[in-house]
This record gives C-alpha cells, structure tokens and sequence, in this order.
C-alpha cells in the first residue's frame, strides 16, 4: 500500500479513533496497538522470483544460480510499529 492510498482511506476515519494493527490471520483479540511512524531514510529494496518475494533495508543481496528470474526495485519505505512493553524497551536498551 501507498501512503497517498492510506490517506485517502483514512480521509473520512475519526481522528480520535484508535490504531492498531492486525497481523495475518489473526482475529480482533490480537491486534496491537501503533505507536510509532518511522520513514526510513534510505530506501529499502523489494526483491521478486520465482516463488517467492521480499522487501528488506538496503541495496539488493546478491542470489545464487539457485534463485530464477530475480527483481529488484528500490523503493521508499514508512514503518508503522507496535506498541513496545516498557520493559521490552528497557532490555533492548541494555544491548
């Protein structure tokens, strides 16, 4: 999804109304809260083959004779994150 497709979805949400996420095939119990908007500075890349496709940070990984028929692209990326614990944040920050 584009941001420009977001916000047009958005256009007519409440503004007070909640965020949260929903990850695949879970059910409304299971969703989580978003806490943060991050852009991401560089732009990620969307890789493609046969099969299978990917985004990830940086510039494209380079594929064995295994992988058929890869594509990449480079693409600007916004992540909408969950909600953190408290004490989740403190143990990453003890790294």
């Amino acid at each position: 999804m584009k941001v420009r497709e977001l916000l047009a979805r958005l256009r007519d949400a409440d503004p007070e109304a909640e965020v949260r996420f929903m990850p695949l095939a879970a059910d409304s119990t299971e969703s989580d809260s978003v806490d943060e908007v991050e852009f991401q500075a560089e732009p990620w890349t969307f890789e493609e083959g046969d099969g299978y496709s990917v985004y990830y940070p940086g510039e494209p990984e380079p594929r064995d004779a295994s992988y058929e028929n890869v594509r990449y692209r480079r693409l600007p990326v916004v992540l909408l994150k969950p909600d953190m614990p408290a004490r989740w944040k403190a143990l990453l920050e003890k790294r």
